[in-house]
């Protein structure tokens, strides 16, 4: 698998999502699919609906042990 794993420890999804937001506007190319995996339920989905709406970014809320295919 050639995969790169991120993971930002200094923000939350409650009060830092814009900060979130803005970090991913810097990106110089759109990721395939995003993987919301940390939070409560609301504050992912809220997440979730701010990246598909603001940024056009395909994202997933990914049940406990689904399993996805990376292509």
């Amino acid at each position: 698998v050639n995969a790169q794993i991120a993971s930002i420890s200094s923000l939350s999804a409650h009060a830092d999502q814009e900060e979130i937001l803005e970090w991913c506007r810097n990106f110089t190319q759109q990721p395939k699919k995003v993987f919301i995996t940390h939070g409560e339920l609301s504050a992912a989905l809220h997440l979730k609906q701010q990246l598909e709406t603001k940024l056009g970014w395909l994202c997933v809320i990914p049940d406990y042990l689904q399993k996805e295919t990376l292509i």
